[in-house]
């Protein structure tokens, strides 16, 4: 059976806007029809509205949902098409595309060109109520980040605008007091600066606060900063840019596990978000949140080459 491929394309990805969009759009209709591709685009028309035309999609007898944006299009079609049980791709246009460089993608042609060329692999995911996270799940200063992302420097995209959001919020930033149960195991307590949850190796733009992790582990990797003043986050952040943030042992814990449970401390009033892929989805209190692996819940189209044991040190921005 010929696959045929659902496009679903979020208007407000990436930072290319009216003419230059059109264009960019438009090469890519050229070059899916040059490849011979059985395709049909369809717009998002509100937030998590992808899930919804994902299924539609299937409905209609599609194979293949692609997410036709950045991480937080990826975020939604790939629930989507978890929760529809098809295939799923991505076409990397997105002010942020950590999801693409983690698995091989560095421009929107090559991402093309795999459509035609690539292969299918299934990949291991995170699970929290009923959101999934396909790349990377956290809580803390990173949410924060994410939270004052959607209404600070909505002009801006990519690494630079978290930078500068990341180093913003720093001059507010108080830890969370939270404690952290790992696959029903004794609990830990924590002043909690960040946790960072998944399979995924980086997020906000090339940050690679996860560099051992895999799709293909059966555990996902857990990275926390925790008991750190502002100036010592400040320190350690350009640590993210080369993967190497776990030579700060005093402050920083790697850690692996299937089943993750996060507590706030009920004596505490403060909300702490949690996001996956640059999306808010839900907020942590005193009743807690369980984070669980779903192994090969999503089957994914890649390059050929790629092995899933290869590392991404950093994500390439296409703007």
């Amino acid at each position: 059976m010929t696959d045929s491929y659902k496009l679903i394309y979020n208007p407000a990805a990436g930072t290319a806007k009216g003419k230059k969009a059109s264009k960019r759009i438009e090469n890519i209709k050229s070059r899916l029809t040059d490849l011979g591709l059985d395709y049909d685009m369809v717009e998002t028309e509100f937030r998590y509205h992808a899930p919804e035309l994902v299924n539609k999609a299937k409905e209609d007898g599609f194979s293949t949902a692609i997410a036709l944006g950045g991480d937080g299009t990826a975020h939604e079609v790939g629930n989507g098409a978890i929760q529809a049980g098809m295939k799923f791709g991505i076409i990397n246009i997105g002010s942020g595309n950590d999801f693409a460089a983690a698995i091989g993608l560095k421009t929107w042609e090559e991402a093309v060109d795999t459509l035609a060329h690539g292969k299918v692999q299934d990949i291991n995911v995170l699970k929290s109520g009923d959101r999934y996270s396909i790349n990377v799940m956290d809580s803390g200063l990173g949410s924060d980040v994410v939270k004052s992302s959607e209404t600070r420097l909505r002009w801006m995209a990519g690494q630079t605008k978290y930078t500068l959001l990341t180093m913003g919020n720093l001059f507010k930033h108080k830890t969370y007091p939270v404690t952290i149960t790992l696959d029903d195991k004794e609990a830990e307590k924590y002043d909690l600066n960040i946790i960072a949850l998944g399979f995924g190796q980086s997020f906000g733009s090339g940050l690679n606060i996860l560099p051992e992790a895999r799709y293909n582990h059966t555990e996902m990797t857990i990275g926390i900063i925790h008991s750190s003043r502002s100036l010592r986050v400040l320190k350690m952040f350009p640590s993210l840019f080369d993967g190497s943030l776990a030579k700060y042992t005093d402050h920083v814990s790697m850690l692996n596990a299937r089943k993750v449970e996060l507590r706030l401390d009920e004596n505490h009033d403060r909300i702490m978000n949690i996001e996956a892929e640059g999306e808010i989805f839900n907020t942590v209190n005193s009743n807690g949140i369980t984070i669980e692996v779903v192994e090969k819940a999503l089957k994914v189209v890649m390059p050929q080459e790629w092995n899933l044991e290869n590392r991404t040190l950093k994500a390439k921005q296409e703007n």
